[in-house]
């Protein structure tokens, strides 16, 4: 019984982990789109074709 409480929690523990990490990941995305966007409008735009 005491071993299932432990799993559990370590589970939220590693679900909460990964959105953490996934919310750093998006944050610095977004701050690298931001300074990109004002400097390479054009090439970005030519890249996806």
């Amino acid at each position: 019984m005491n071993d299932r409480i432990e799993v559990d929690e370590l589970i939220r523990l590693t679900i909460s982990i990964v959105q953490l990490v996934t919310a750093i990941v998006a944050l610095q995305t977004v701050k690298e789109n931001k300074k990109n966007s004002s400097k390479k409008t054009s090439s970005s735009s030519k890249k996806k074709k």
